[in-house]
């Protein structure tokens, strides 16, 4: 499998939607009834944090790059930090679509903005229209139907917060003045 910088060419399409925690897989191959495929995962599936890794990267390195998302400096390690969140994927893939050849070319990112700025992109619209030029209508609702998911999951994050830790930090917020009471 190869990595591409151009979503045009490559086959399978990943985005990490860091600040949600999740990726976004458009798999845009088709075998005879079966068509492009177009799921929401847990980031952590479809990166290397938690799973053993192959020197130079280490665990350090890893949750450094995936969590922190901050990049050694060092080319080797950024080159097998690559290689093997492609082979963690390669695998899942295979998983996912066992009759399915391997991919050829793979192309990965990150996105940082809103998921309402990811939609109007011209990454996303450029799938769009090349899953709709093929003929894959049902693809092309299902990517939207995904993008829809993926916004709610967004706007509802605050509701995901776990109560507790809220109050804490609200405390510390008020201990240290941050914010002030009314009245």
């Amino acid at each position: 499998m190869e990595l591409t910088n151009d979503p045009n060419q490559a086959e399978v399409v990943i985005i990490y939607l860091l600040s949600l925690r999740r990726a976004l897989l458009v798999d845009k191959r088709r075998s005879g009834a079966t068509g492009p495929y177009i799921e929401i995962f847990p980031q952590q599936e479809l990166l290397l944090e938690g799973r053993a890794v192959e020197a130079p990267v280490t665990p350090e390195v890893v949750h450094l790059i995936e969590r922190q998302q901050l990049l050694p400096g060092d080319q080797l390690i950024m080159q097998s930090y690559f290689r093997q969140v492609v082979q963690t994927i390669a695998f899942r893939l295979r998983v996912l679509r066992p009759s399915f050849p391997t991919v050829q070319r793979i192309s990965i990112g990150p996105h940082f903005a809103p998921v309402v700025l990811l939609a109007v992109s011209d990454l996303w619209r450029q799938l769009l229209a090349e899953l709709k030029s093929r003929g894959e209508d049902e693809a092309v609702q299902q990517a939207k139907t995904k993008m829809n998911e993926i916004y709610a999951c967004e706007v509802l994050y605050r509701e995901r917060v776990d109560p507790d830790q809220l109050e804490l930090l609200s405390k510390d917020f008020r201990s240290e003045e941050v914010f002030r009471r009314y009245g």
